[in-house]
């Protein structure tokens, strides 16, 4: 190839011209490949099989043994998730924040809360402790009213 041949082969674009000589892009009409499904299943790598429910807005994982793991409703309201599991653990470097009307736990054994930090409890309502056996308060100085 000779430098002549080279030389009108070559075409600079800057400034005003940038967008002259770019060719219009050719429409290409998009095609589907497949008719929407109603629910879709695949059965994953552990075992666990996960199902989208597209008309219900549904996507639920099933543990190996068929037993639900994680269900995630979309409702007009939002999101509804449910996880159940052998065990849950939840951990992050900074705050993890909790908003809701009502905030339930319920174990079948014990409950621990440690803090290296204070713990504060308030209430604008009345706080009731019940326990159907000895309460224990250990501290330095107990203030009450």
């Amino acid at each position: 190839m000779t430098t002549k041949s080279l030389r009108n082969n070559r075409f600079s674009v800057s400034g005003s011209n940038l967008l002259h000589n770019l060719q219009p892009e050719q429409h290409v009409p998009a095609v589907e490949t497949s008719t929407p499904k109603e629910s879709q299943q695949h059965t994953l790598s552990s075992g666990h099989k996960l199902t989208i429910d597209f008309e219900e807005s549904i996507i639920d994982v099933q543990t190996p043994q068929g037993s639900p793991a994680v269900h995630i409703s979309l409702t007009e309201e939002g999101p509804v998730v449910e996880v159940a599991g052998a065990r849950l653990s939840l951990k992050s470097p900074k705050d993890i924040d909790v908003s809701c009307e009502n905030f339930s736990v319920q174990t079948e054994k014990d409950l621990y809360m440690n803090a290296n930090g204070g713990i504060i409890i308030e209430s604008t309502q009345e706080l009731e402790l019940n326990c159907e056996v000895d309460v224990h308060i250990r501290a330095k100085v107990i203030w009450l009213n």
